[in-house]
């Protein structure tokens, strides 16, 4: 077999223990972030599986993506800033300029950047201006 054709059936295998980390997340009373994450060896792989993948109930990719701003904000710093720039994401992005106090500020302050210069800035430029973080604030002052 051809290495591309196998790397590619690697890259969408899904993460071990997936399957009870998305009934965790799908239940209408939502577990602790720390029990969900303890359903599989590999939390964040799973959980942005989960966001990637998974499309129902809505609020199942929503739940994990919560997770990784909360508990693994500097693991997964690109896909937030993803979130907050892609017009096809605008949910997960709104989801992250809420969470922005929740993130460590060294993560925080360039997800502020980008979240200004993509489609949510306006949005973005208010929650900015509310941030517990001066150095978020600060960045709302700038631009």
């Amino acid at each position: 077999m051809p290495v591309a054709p196998l790397l590619a059936s690697i890259a969408l295998a899904a993460p071990q223990n997936v399957d009870p980390v998305v009934r965790a997340l799908s239940l209408r009373d939502p577990a602790p972030c720390s029990a969900v994450e303890g359903l599989t060896p590999t939390p964040v792989d799973t959980l942005q599986h989960v966001v990637a993948t998974v499309d129902l109930p809505p609020w199942a990719p929503m739940r994990a993506a919560d997770c990784l701003v909360r508990g693994h904000a500097a693991e997964v710093q690109p896909s937030i800033e993803g979130w907050v720039t892609d017009p096809a994401v605008i949910g997960l992005g709104r989801l992250v300029l809420s969470d922005l106090d929740a993130m460590p500020v060294e993560v925080a302050v360039p997800v502020a950047r980008r979240a200004l210069a993509g489609p949510l800035a306006d949005v973005a430029r208010s929650r900015i201006a509310r941030s517990a973080h001066p150095e978020v604030r600060a960045v709302g002052e700038t631009e």
